[in-house]
C-alpha cells in the first residue's frame, strides 16, 4: 500500500489527536442579561408554553427584545437559542434589537396595511401620522390585526384602536348606555402624547 494511503485503525476519528476549540460553540450567555431576565422572570414557571409570554414581559419591561435577553431567555428555560427567535422574529408584535443597534422609541404605533384598512385610508393615515408624530414615536405597517370590520385599525403598544383616526371621534355607545351618550374614542395623535402614555399604562 502506498505510504500516503496508510491509515492507522488504532487513532479512531474521535481519540483526540485533532485539538478543539479553544471557546465554546455558539453565542455565549452575557452574565448580566441572564441576571436581568432572572430577576424578570421571578418565581414564575420556566415551562417550554410560555415562551410567548415571558417574551411578553421582556418587550413590556425594556421596550424591545434584545439579543442578549434572548440568549439569556434561551439558556434560562433550557431552549434551543434558534427556537427562541423564530418565535420572536414571527410576531410583529416584537422589536428584536441586535447588540449594536439603538432600541426603538417608547412608543411604536403600528397601522394595519391589510386591504381592508387601505380601501378606508389607512395608507393617508400612516403618511400622516409619520409626518405629524414626533422623534418620539415610531410609526410603522402591520399585518391584519383582526379587526377588519372596524377599519382602519391601528395598535398603540397593546391597545387597539379601531375606526383609527387622527381626531377624536364620537361612536355609537354600546347597549348599556343611552343612546344620547356619546363616546368619544381618543385620537391616535392624542394616545401617543407621552403624558398620556404615561398615565394610561402606570398600573401595567
Amino acid at each position: 500500500m502506498p505510504p500516503f494511503l496508510h491509515h492507522d485503525r488504532r487513532i479512531h476519528p474521535g481519540s483526540g489527536r485533532r485539538r478543539g476549540p479553544d471557546h465554546p460553540k455558539g453565542r455565549q450567555v452575557d452574565p448580566t442579561a441572564l441576571a436581568e431576565v432572572q430577576t424578570l422572570l421571578g418565581d414564575r414557571d420556566r415551562r417550554r408554553d410560555l415562551l410567548i409570554e415571558h417574551l411578553h414581559l421582556l418587550q413590556d419591561h425594556f421596550g424591545c427584545l434584545h439579543a442578549r435577553h434572548l440568549a439569556a431567555l434561551a439558556e434560562e428555560m433550557r431552549l434551543a437559542l434558534v427556537e427562541v427567535y423564530e418565535v420572536a422574529s414571527f410576531y410583529a408584535h416584537f422589536d428584536i434589537v441586535m447588540d449594536d443597534e439603538a432600541p426603538p422609541p417608547r412608543i411604536t404605533v403600528r397601522v394595519c396595511d391589510s386591504l381592508s384598512c387601505e380601501l378606508v385610508g389607512s395608507v393617508q393615515l400612516l403618511a400622516d401620522l409619520e409626518t405629524r408624530l414626533g422623534d418620539g414615536v415610531r410609526v410603522v405597517r402591520a399585518p391584519c390585526m383582526g379587526g377588519c370590520h372596524h377599519a382602519p385599525v391601528v395598535a398603540i403598544g397593546h391597545a387597539l384602536h379601531e375606526n383609527a383616526s387622527q381626531r377624536a371621534k364620537h361612536t355609537r355607545p354600546p347597549p348599556n348606555l343611552s343612546a344620547s351618550t356619546p363616546i368619544v374614542r381618543p385620537a391616535v395623535i392624542a394616545c401617543c402624547n407621552p403624558a398620556w402614555w404615561a398615565s394610561a399604562h402606570a398600573t401595567r
